[in-house]
């Protein structure tokens, strides 16, 4: 536990302060201001992202406007999926292993890089390692709920970055090497739906 929140007080410092020290640039203006639109036009813009990390920016700034909202959501995603990483390897290797992932992940160059950065991808990435774990804890005998929560996940994932879909299909596909043919097409059947809904 100890051990733990030594990682998680390390990530967080290398991704909390000083947000405001250099100004934003030109992808980081643009999440910024399309959040400030009106919600169905930032639900239907075709700018080639999914509207969930704009949509968490438009009511963040629906509490108090500010232009660096991109920007901690980013950190503080960054911070949990490190977090989530010590879930993720305890799940696979035991509590050893998971501490050094997760310290891996707390000072690797370019998940600080990109979670100090008003953009989605520190969220896609928060959603890949806790729908990761969810789906090791699923596969070990995990109960509805966890399988509810992988698909939450794995759902929101989508929401955030179109290419997160690699990552539902390589543990889509998992299931199906494994043999475990039903659990592949209930958990793939599903995931097409919730896609075409929200493609709708």
């Amino acid at each position: 536990l100890l051990a733990g929140s030594a990682v998680l007080l390390l990530a967080a410092a290398l991704r909390l302060p000083g947000l405001d020290e250099q100004s934003l640039w030109s992808d980081e203006i643009y999440s910024i201001e399309s959040a400030r639109w009106p919600l169905p036009d930032l639900l239907a813009v075709g700018d080639g992202h999914p509207p969930l990390f704009g949509v968490l920016v438009k009511a963040l700034d629906g509490v108090r406007p500010s232009d660096l909202h991109g920007r901690a959501l980013s950190a503080v995603a960054g911070v949990a999926a490190v977090g989530a990483m010590l879930g993720l390897g305890a799940a696979i290797a035991g509590r050893g292993p998971a501490l050094v992932a997760a310290l891996l992940l707390a000072v690797s160059p370019l998940h600080v890089w990109y979670s100090r950065e008003g953009r989605m991808y520190s969220l896609a990435a928060l959603c890949a390692v806790t729908g990761s774990w969810l789906f090791v804890r699923a596969l070990g005998g995990g109960s509805r709920l966890v399988w509810t929560g992988w698909a939450l996940a794995s759902t929101l994932g989508l929401a955030t970055h179109y290419l997160f879909g690699t990552v539902v299909l390589a543990q889509v596909a998992y299931l199906g090497w494994r043999r475990n043919v039903r659990a592949a097409l209930a958990a793939g059947g599903a995931l097409v739906v919730l896609a075409a809904i929200g493609l709708a």
